[in-house]
Formats: C-alpha cells, sequence, structure tokens
C-alpha cells in the first residue's frame, strides 16, 4: 500500500513549479490593485458651512420684585397686597392681556431671628417681599410697561433691581427653533458643498455624495455685536449654525 501511495505523488518539474510562482504573483497582483482601487474611491474633503438666520424672540418674560418693612406683619401683607393689585393693573394698562397668568413667589425675612445674639439693634423687624413674574407674547407692552416703571415708584410701590448685572430686565425667549432647524441645516449644507467644490477644483476632482455629517450646535446671540449684555435680555437675535460635512471626490 505504501509504494502504491508513493507512485500516485507527482513532482513537478522546475519549469512546472515556476509557471505556478509566477500565477500566484500575478493573482495577488490583481487583488493588490483591487483594494488600491478600493482605497481610491474613499478620497474625500471635510469642510465646514455656516448657517445664520436673524429672528425676532416671541415671548417676553419679566420678574418685577416689590418689597415692604416693618413690625407688624399682618399689616405688610396688606400692603404687599395692595401693590401687587398696582402692578397688575399697571401691566394691564400697558397692554399686557387680562388673561394673561401672573407667577407670584413671596418672601419674608424676621430680621429679630437673624440677628439674634447681636447686639445691633433692629428698626424694622419684618421685610416682605413679593416677586411677579409675567411671561407673554406681546413684547410690546413688556418693553413699555419696563420702560415706565417709575409709574409705580411715584405710587409708593418700592422696586427691587438686584443681583447679577441686568437682573430685573425683561428676558426675551425665542420658541421656535426647531420649526426653523431644516432650511438652516439645509443652508449650512448648500454653504459647505460650495467649499468642497472650490477644493475639489483646485486638485481636479468633483464633489461625490455626503460621507458623513455633523449638525452642528445651534447658537442664538445677540443680534448687534455691539450690545453688551447677555443674549437672553436681546429681543432681537441671530441663530448661528455651523455644520461639518464629509464629500466624496470623484
Amino acid at each position: 500500500m505504501i509504494s502504491e501511495n508513493k507512485k500516485n505523488i507527482k513532482v513537478l518539474s522546475p519549469i512546472s513549479a515556476c509557471i505556478l510562482a509566477v500565477g500566484i504573483v500575478a493573482a495577488a497582483a490583481v487583488i493588490m490593485q483591487g483594494l488600491v482601487n478600493f482605497r481610491g474611491s474613499e478620497r474625500y474633503v471635510t469642510v465646514k458651512g455656516l448657517a445664520m438666520k436673524d429672528v425676532e424672540a416671541n415671548i417676553a418674560s419679566w420678574s418685577i420684585k416689590h418689597v415692604v418693612t416693618g413690625n407688624d406683619l399682618s399689616a405688610l401683607q396688606v400692603t404687599i397686597e395692595a401693590n401687587s393689585g398696582l402692578i397688575e393693573q399697571f401691566l394691564l394698562n400697558h397692554g399686557v392681556p387680562k388673561d394673561t397668568k401672573f407667577f407670584k413667589t413671596v418672601d419674608v425675612q424676621d430680621r429679630f431671628a437673624l440677628t439674634y445674639g447681636q447686639e445691633a439693634p433692629v428698626d424694622q423687624r419684618y421685610i416682605v417681599s413679593e416677586t411677579i413674574t409675567v411671561q407673554t407674547d406681546k413684547l410690546d407692552a413688556v418693553e413699555g410697561a419696563y420702560q415706565d416703571v417709575g409709574e409705580l415708584i411715584k405710587k409708593g410701590v418700592s422696586i427691587v433691581k438686584e443681583g447679577q448685572e441686568g437682573s430685573g430686565n425683561p428676558i426675551y425667549i425665542f420658541t421656535r427653533l426647531n420649526e426653523i432647524k431644516p432650511e438652516m441645516i439645509h443652508a449650512a449644507t448648500i454653504n459647505a458643498r460650495s467649499s468642497a467644490e472650490q477644493f475639489a477644483k483646485d486638485s481636479g476632482a468633483e464633489v461625490g455624495a455626503i460621507k458623513q455629517a455633523n449638525q452642528g450646535v445651534f447658537q442664538m446671540l445677540p443680534r448687534h455685536s455691539d450690545e453688551m449684555y447677555l443674549e437672553k435680555f436681546a429681543r432681537y437675535k441671530t441663530i448661528r449654525v455651523v455644520s461639518t460635512i464629509k464629500f466624496y471626490l470623484k
């Protein structure tokens, strides 16, 4: 049996071995050429596309804080309620709709409790403050009321403006960002493709389909660059987005 198996084994001649080796090398070259072509089809360019849109806020929010001090807490409560009524009527007189909801928070400080154990005398024991917040789509009404807030002071209402810079100013909110996102992304894509076409032209190529896209972050900025306050205090704003897009080159 062993001798028969040996008889079936074919030994290649030197010429046949050379032919086989050449064939293997040729096949490897074809495979390598295919990889090169495949990698060549992955040529792409990465560009950024900018889109900007001017908008006007559609909601105004304004918080008015007023305060009274004294030693009779019950009397102070009556005064706070009376002043609260004056503020509400003041807003209505400036065009805030009657069905507008006013959000109110009241704070009471007992200065005797705060200074317990200290020698400094306290003339007015209680500080009662109330913050009234109005939110409405009547921006002109809020803006006009803010400019005329001195009318309340003339009526004896003590208005407090405190906290960080700009505290007490109306806040302007734009709530329709999702409505304009599609058109802004489209505009950013067009802008990015224009940049990609310039790159392609310089390199003797053409722009193909989108390989990958990153929408980017939408920013809300004051429309005028010289405005020295935060975006939330600006009635007129600019929406900005920068998208990063990869285009195939062909």
